[in-house]
């Protein structure tokens, strides 16, 4: 899965390397099941400025679908 407990070296750690395909191979992604789904977008641990980068990018061009809304304080 995309979820670790502690930081891995750069060179094992999924996001090192600037592949999209790594953010779908990785299971990452959420399927999408309507408007009101708040699930988060990603699962993992951001392990240097460039993954926080590369997981924005990929919710801008669509690669990551976003929470479509804000939550409501009873959620």
């Amino acid at each position: 899965t995309a979820v670790w407990s502690q930081p891995a070296a750069a060179s094992q750690h999924p996001l090192s390397n600037p592949s999209p395909q790594l953010l779908l191979s990785s299971g990452s992604l959420l399927p999408f099941d309507g408007e009101n789904a708040l699930e988060p977008t990603w699962y993992g641990f951001v392990h240097t400025a460039r993954d926080a980068a590369m997981v924005v990018e990929a919710c801008l061009d669509g690669t990551l679908i976003q929470c479509p809304r804000r939550p409501y304080e009873r959620e």
